[in-house]
């Protein structure tokens, strides 16, 4: 048995406590999925019933199944229809019929699997005990509309008359009989392709695996040999649950990447491993691989030898999402500039714009959850990559590029990081391209500027359409067939240091050893292609030179922004050990304005080490770099770069916190990482003075508690699965986000959120009706949140606020007029009584009086003063010497009254006490050598 579904939860009104006619039950539904041996499945839905005011729960009810699936009666129809185009071998062994498949009596359901964000369920079939030669996968649609559909038609989800599985309907007018669930037919059928890679059994096979490299589209699979080897096997998987469908096998899933233990043990760091850097593979056993769902590219291998931990990230992160936005130049009634509704996305080899279906309502202003998307227009399609094998451009599934829009709007590049190729496309075409109603109709002209492969990193330099590209060192393939000198033949291939398979015929050439950076930039045409009825690119690309680098090692990556971030990075094969550093490119102060060229380029600023990830905010003067764990803050006037704060990325239950994605929105800089997003606000960076400290909020969490209670004005993280998440901007108060699902909207609507967006924007009058939405017990953490934002005046004006904070703040900032405030609502006796509070009483050194009063003798404030000196006088002996001390210092302003003071101050006493000219000997001294000695003068 196992949860199918998300829970629904509703107000059930019809029932009540028996107790209490006012006091309601409510009741939460969720769907279970349950497998029996034979095959079948059937989905159910359980009523948790519980009383809302003692949270116990009250009955459970079980109603009848909603729908049943056969996995054996979908796999004979579709390998019945699809017999005759299956490749390879028969499909069941022995030679027999399709008929006598035996159906496997299961003794668990590791063989099922739920995708929850697809909601896909993955039933598969092993040769094992199956009568089957081959491996498949039945994939049926599990989503609420298509569940609907099969209850709404059984007869033509089932067939006319016929019940789950074809077998005839029961009688309903017999009572004894119970009515037939509808038979819910798949969606498609995949076969896997077989190989000596990998064994596919239960224990070994993980179906549904879900990693970023991959479209939505996609299904993948992860298959183990004896040794360790992992394969990712991967084909398109199609949504289809068509009654009228042929149900054929309709996929081949074919073995895409190969990771065996030899290069895992390589790349792998000798603390972690230890132990099994020194077996030998022969020797290895794996008897069974299991993978988690909140961390789906982390695999746990049980072995002969203890449980091996695997992780398959990209070592190098990609920058940009597989989606992008388009900036809107108008700014909407929040007072935030959004990113519009308007979206871009790729589907194998097209590329698509969109618009995001939301409409803002009364009951729900801000989007939130996955959002559809509509009116879909095909504005580009992108060619084969032919420089690749003819393996590599047959394959069914094209991972899906990175979409980098440039800092000027003008232009967008599509990075095929899989394929080392990268396209650049001019925005105004896809507005063209949204003009025409038909989605497959191409554009008039083609909207690619410039092409080109062989491309290990991308990025936008500046914002006069420059950008740099990352070139691999030049090869030198040896022809075996021909000895001569003549048969050397020289051409760009990206190396693949350290893998299996080396060419090792492939020699570096050495005149150009290291990667190199070549600068372009995008020029514009005078007259526009549309008027000139040609196939004319709205622009071309120009060569600027290659970049001289600085530094012993090879360029690795490249971080686009104001200013080019080169990262370079050596990695040792026996120790594992990294090291690197970045450097920054700039053009020179004193180049000539029209001067372009690479040779302008110069180093600027220090040496960083080396970056995970390097992002700007909009003005260009914020960067932030990010390495490991560590988020470091910079104000940047190249090639001046200023350490403001650092802070930690991630949540403080991930171990291996790694960013996946960076961006400043609003002032605002937003991170997330492989299972969490936070939000970053920057201090006060406009003081000198002050040091900044950025603040850190977790917005996003998968593993967050869903009972979380709200005891500070941290936003509570929202409970969220989603895939190595990328920030794309603002939009109607939620948070665009990227993933392989599609577009999330992640709420913003904290208060938190909205007052350090508000004041970030300047919007600070808008910001101080947020104010009202905390309780006054919180007012002294919202009074930090805003001091460190630098606005202590507006946490002054909050109404919880602590008179001692009230008096640190003033003090601090030199706000004279809010201390003087102070001092006339709430009185001196207040004052004296924050030092008997915290421990203070009788210590003039710490008295918080003596500190004011001081304060305010430095702006010319001495009648204040004596009015608090003379108050003081009636607080005890505490108020006494805080008298005595005010005194002392009003001396040279006010000799005759401060005089008076201090003899009350030494001389008053209560009844049963003793002055303090008795007790004090500081009062003492004072009385006999300076008052006493001035009387004697002065007579």
């Amino acid at each position: 048995c196992r949860n199918y579904d998300e829970m629904y939860s509703y107000n059930d009104t019809s029932s009540h406590s028996p107790s209490s006619s006012s006091r309601t039950n409510s009741a939460n539904t969720t769907r279970i999925m349950t497998i029996c041996a034979s095959g079948t499945a059937y989905l159910w839905e359980l009523q948790i019933t519980f009383d809302d005011l003692t949270q116990h729960v009250q009955k459970f009810k079980l109603r009848p199944p909603v729908v049943t699936l056969d996995v054996w009666s979908s796999l004979s129809n579709a390998i019945s229809n699809s017999h005759n185009n299956l490749s390879g071998s028969n499909i069941v062994g022995g030679g027999s019929s399709n008929s006598s498949i035996t159906q496997q009596k299961h003794k668990d359901c590791d063989n099922v699997y739920y995708d929850i964000d697809k909601r896909l369920l993955y039933w598969s079939i092993h040769p094992t005990h199956s009568g089957l030669s081959k491996s498949f996968v039945v994939v049926w649609d599990m989503a609420p509309d298509q569940i609907t559909k099969t209850q709404q038609n059984p007869k033509t989800a089932g067939g006319a008359g016929a019940g789950a599985g074809g077998k005839p309907s029961l009688n309903h007018n017999d009572p004894q009989q119970l009515p037939t669930t509808p038979f819910h037919y798949h969606s498609s059928v995949i076969q896997i392709q077989n190989s000596s890679d990998y064994i596919l059994s239960n224990s070994t096979f993980i179906s549904g695996y879900v990693h970023p490299m991959y479209p939505n589209t996609a299904y993948a699979a992860v298959a183990t040999s004896k040794d360790g080897s992992l394969s990712i096997i991967v084909s398109q998987c199609q949504r289809s649950n068509k009654a009228t469908s042929s149900r054929r096998v309709n996929e081949l899933a074919r073995a895409y990447d190969h990771f065996t233990m030899t290069s895992m043990k390589r790349s792998a760091d000798e603390k972690v491993l230890g132990y099994l850097r020194l077996i030998d593979e022969s020797k290895l056993k794996v008897s069974k691989i299991i993978a988690s769902h909140s961390r789906p590219d982390v695999f746990v291998m049980a072995t002969n030898i203890g449980l091996i931990v695997m992780n398959l990230n990209d070592d190098i992160l990609v920058t940009g999402s597989i989606h992008s936005c388009f900036t809107s130049a108008k700014t909407n009634t929040s007072g935030y500039i959004g990113v519009g509704d308007n979206i871009l996305m790729v589907e194998g080899s097209s590329v698509y714009k969109a618009k995001l279906d939301f409409s803002p309502t009364a009951i729900m202003p801000n989007p939130i959850g996955i959002l559809d998307c509509k009116d879909m227009v095909l504005f580009y399609k992108s060619p084969k990559a032919l420089d690749k094998s003819v393996e590599f451009q047959t394959r069914s599934v094209r991972i899906p590029p990175r979409l980098l829009p440039s800092p000027s709007g003008n232009f967008l590049c599509l990075f095929w990081h899989a394929e080392n190729r990268y396209e650049i496309v001019h925005n105004s075409s896809i507005t063209n391209a949204a003009r025409k109603s038909n989605r497959d109709e191409g554009p008039e002209y083609t909207p690619a500027v410039d092409t080109g492969s062989n491309v290990l990193s991308f990025a936008w330099v500046g914002d006069e359409d420059v950008f740099a590209l990352l070139h691999p060192p030049e090869l030198i393939k040896t022809d075996t067939s021909n000895s001569s000198s003549k048969s050397l033949k020289k051409q760009r291939i990206t190396p693949k240091v350290g893998e299996e398979g080396e060419d090792e015929n492939a020699l570096i050439d050495p005149s150009k050893y290291k990667p190199s950076v070549e600068l372009k930039v995008l020029v514009g045409v005078n007259k526009d292609a549309v008027e000139l009825n040609l196939s004319v690119a709205p622009a071309t690309a120009r060569v600027l030179g290659t970049l001289p680098l600085r530094g012993r090692h090879s360029p690795t990556c490249l971080f686009g922004g104001p200013v080019l971030c080169v990262g370079s990075l050596l990695q040792d094969k026996e120790s594992s050990r990294m090291d690197g550093l970045a450097y920054f490119y700039s053009r020179r102060m004193n180049s000539e304005e029209n001067d372009q060229s690479a040779s302008s380029y110069v180093s600027v600023g220090p040496a960083l080490p080396y970056p995970d990830l390097v992002v700007w905010d909009d003005d260009g003067k914020i960067l932030a770099v990010i390495v490991g764990r560590r988020i470091a803050i910079y104000l940047a006037d190249a090639p001046n770069f200023t350490l403001l704060s650092t802070t930690y990325l991630g949540t403080a239950g991930e171990t291996d916190a790694k960013v996946q994605s960076a961006k400043f929105v609003h002032g605002i800089l937003y991170c997330s990482t492989q299972s969490s997003i936070q939000c970053i606000m920057l201090g006060n960076i406009e003081n000198d003075e002050i040091i900044c400290e950025a603040q850190s909020f977790t917005m996003l969490s998968t593993m967050s508690s869903l009972h979380s209670t709200q005891s500070s004005i941290q936003p509570i993280p929202q409970p969220m699965q989603l895939i190595k998440p990328s920030i794309l901007g603002y939009l109607h108060g939620s948070l665009l986000v990227s993933s392989i699902h599609g577009v999330h909207a992640i709420s913003l609507s904290h208060p938190i959120i909205r007052i350090g967006a508000l004041l970030a924007t300047g919007h600070h009058t808008r910001a101080q009706r947020w104010f009202d939405a905390f309780h006054p017990c919180h007012h002294e953490a919202l009074a930090q949140f805003l001091d460190r934002r630098g606005f202590p005046e507006m946490a002054l004006q909050l109404s919880g606020l602590p008179l001692e904070s009230i008096v640190n703040y003033s003090l601090i900032y030199g706000l004279t007029e809010h201390l003087e405030n102070a001092l006339e609502v709430h009185g001196v006796e207040a004052f004296h009584m924050i030092d008997t509070g915290r421990g203070a009483n009788g210590d003039c050194s710490q008295s918080i009086v003596v500190c004011v009063g001081t304060y305010l003798l430095r702006y010319r404030k001495g009648d204040l003063v004596l009015q608090m000196a003379n108050e003081c006088l009636s607080f005890g002996e505490a108020g006494r010497k805080e008298a005595f001390m005010l005194g002392i210092l009003l001396l040279n302003l006010y000799p005759s009254d401060a005089r008076q003071l201090i003899g009350r101050a030494i001389t008053e006493h209560a009844p049963r006490s003793k002055p303090l000219s008795e007790t004090w000997r500081v009062a003492f001294y004072v009385n006999e050598c300076i008052l006493k000695s001035q009387i004697i003068n002065e007579s």
